[in-house]
């Protein structure tokens, strides 16, 4: 079921609620600045190959992969460059 939900109606209920749906593997589309993006767990690779085939996007281009600090990046990769902290 596609559910929209207008930005100022966002509460905290609702952010539960697109959390649980994201774990339940679901694509979400959010807005930012400049385009409209489609969400799932990076963690949930059945997901990631659905959001592939809603854009037609190549399997070879790698998608984008939002993290909010070090320690969720830490999470994902085994090892960090000096380089690539900054």
């Amino acid at each position: 079921m596609t559910k929209y939900i207008k930005e100022e109606e966002i509460q905290n209920t609702t952010l539960f609620e697109i959390c649980n749906a994201i774990r339940k593997g679901k694509i979400i589309v959010f807005k930012t600045d400049t385009v409209y993006g489609l969400g799932t767990s990076v963690f949930d690779e059945t997901a990631c190959q659905r959001i592939y085939e809603i854009k037609g996007r190549d399997k070879q281009k790698p998608l984008c992969v939002l993290i909010s600090d070090m320690s969720m990046l830490k999470q994902m990769v085994n090892c960090i460059s000096p380089a690539e902290k900054n």
